[in-house]
C-alpha cells in the first residue's frame, strides 16, 4: 500500500518539553490492518509519539493526519483528541470493577442501537463467548486485557494505539494474546502503532519495525531505522539498531566483496563491502567448538533449557552465545558462526 491508503500520517514530528527538545523528524505511516511496532529504549521518545497521535500532546513541529483529516499541523492543534477516532490500549486494563464484561465493552458504543450484536461479535473475536455477564475482579490478567482490546475497538476506531499493552503479562500469555490482537485488528481493518521495549514483542507483533534512537548529547531522539522486523534485525544500519534489535558483538574486519577477514577467520557478509569495517555478529550464529589449540576459553557454562549456553573469553572480549552441549570453565576452543554477517563502513 501507498501512503495515499494511509489512516495515520506523522510527518517530521518534534516535540519539546520546555527547553528540553526530546523527539525531531519522526515521520512515518499507518495502512488499514497494519500493526506498526515502535522500539526505543526508555527516553528515546516512543510514548510521546504515541501521546501526540492520540491528542493527548501537541507536537512541537510537525503534522499528523487520521484517516486523511490534518489533527495536528505545524504545532497547533486541528482536531481534539475525542474527535479522532482512535482506539486506546494501555497496559493498565483501565476497567470499570462495577460493570459487567458485556458493560464494558458497550461503553463506548450505548447509543448504538446494534450495540449487543456488536458486544457478542467482539466477544467471539478475543475469545471470552459466554463471559459477557462476569465482573473484572473474577477474570485472569489475560482475560482482563482481552476485554480492554474488545472495549477499544467496539466504536470502531480507524486507528489502535497500544502502549506496552502486555507489559503485566507473562510470555505465553503475551503470545497467545498478541496473535488475538492480530486477527482482531485485520479482521476489522484496524491499523495500529505499538510502542514496546521488549524487541520480541516487536519482532512478533509488527508488520513493520521503528527503532527510535536513544537520546543524543543534546537529549533528542530520532528514527534510526525502519523496515520490516526481519530486514531491521538482519541488516542493522548502526550499531545502535543491532543493540537495540538482540544480542550483538562486533569485531574489526576488512572488506573484500562478500567476504571479510577477521580475527576468527574468513567471514560471508549479507552485502558487499570494501576495506576496514565493524563485523556485527549475532549472539544466537554463533557456536563454540572444542579444539585445544584455540583461540577461546569458557568462563563459565550455564543450563537454560532447552539447552546451554556459555560465556567465551577472547581477545575481542567476553560474552555469552548458545550451546548445545556443556562445557567445563577453562576448556579451549574455537568459534565458528553460521550463515552471514552485517558490517558497518
Amino acid at each position: 500500500m501507498t501512503e495515499c491508503n494511509a489512516i495515520i500520517v506523522v510527518d517530521k514530528l518534534g516535540h519539546r518539553y520546555g527547553q528540553d527538545e526530546v523527539v525531531e523528524r519522526v515521520s512515518f505511516s499507518v495502512n488499514p490492518g497494519e500493526i506498526v511496532g515502535i522500539l526505543g529504549a526508555s527516553g528515546s521518545g516512543k510514548t510521546t509519539v504515541l501521546r501526540a497521535i492520540a491528542g493527548f500532546v501537541t507536537p512541537t513541529v510537525g503534522s499528523i493526519q487520521v484517516d486523511g483529516t490534518p489533527v495536528v499541523q505545524a504545532g497547533q492543534e486541528r482536531i481534539a483528541a475525542e474527535r479522532r477516532r482512535i482506539g486506546l490500549m494501555f497496559q493498565d486494563f483501565a476497567l470499570f470493577p462495577h460493570m459487567s464484561v458485556a458493560e464494558n465493552i458497550e461503553y463506548g458504543i450505548h447509543l448504538d442501537p446494534d450495540r449487543q450484536s456488536r458486544v457478542q461479535k467482539l466477544l467471539n473475536f478475543v475469545g471470552l463467548d459466554g463471559f459477557g455477564h462476569r465482573l473484572p475482579n473474577s477474570l485472569s490478567g489475560g482475560q482482563k486485557q482481552r476485554v480492554a482490546l474488545a472495549r477499544a475497538i467496539a466504536p470502531k476506531p480507524v486507528a489502535l494505539l497500544l502502549d506496552e499493552p502486555f507489559a503485566n503479562l507473562d510470555a505465553r500469555m503475551r503470545l497467545e494474546l498478541g496473535e488475538t490482537m492480530r486477527q482482531t485488528l485485520r479482521a476489522e481493518s484496524i491499523g495500529a502503532v505499538l510502542v514496546t521495549h521488549d524487541r520480541r514483542e516487536a519482532f512478533a507483533l509488527s508488520d513493520r519495525l521503528i527503532c527510535l534512537g536513544s537520546p543524543d548529547v543534546d537529549g533528542v531522539a530520532t528514527i534510526l531505522q525502519s523496515g520490516p522486523p526481519e530486514q531491521v534485525f538482519n541488516e542493522p544500519q548502526s550499531r545502535q539498531v543491532a543493540e537495540l534489535t538482540g544480542a550483538v558483538f562486533s569485531l574489526s574486519g576488512i572488506g573484500d566483496g562478500d567476504v571479510v577477514s577477521t580475527a576468527i577467520g574468513p567471514l560471508s557478509l549479507r552485502r558487499p563491502s570494501h576495506g576496514p569495517v565493524t563485523v556485527l555478529i549475532r549472539n544466537e550464529q554463533c557456536q563454540f567448538e572444542p579444539d585445544p589449540d584455540g583461540s577461546i576459553e569458557v568462563i563459565d557454562c550455564q543450563f537454560v533449557g532447552p539447552g546451554f549456553k556459555v560465556k567465551i573469553s577472547a581477545n575481542f572480549g567476553s560474552y555469552w552465545i548458545p550451546s548445545t552441549g556443556a562445557f567445563a570453565a577453562g576448556q579451549r576452543g574455537r568459534l565458528m558462526i553460521a550463515g552471514a554477517v552485517s558490517a558497518l563502513a
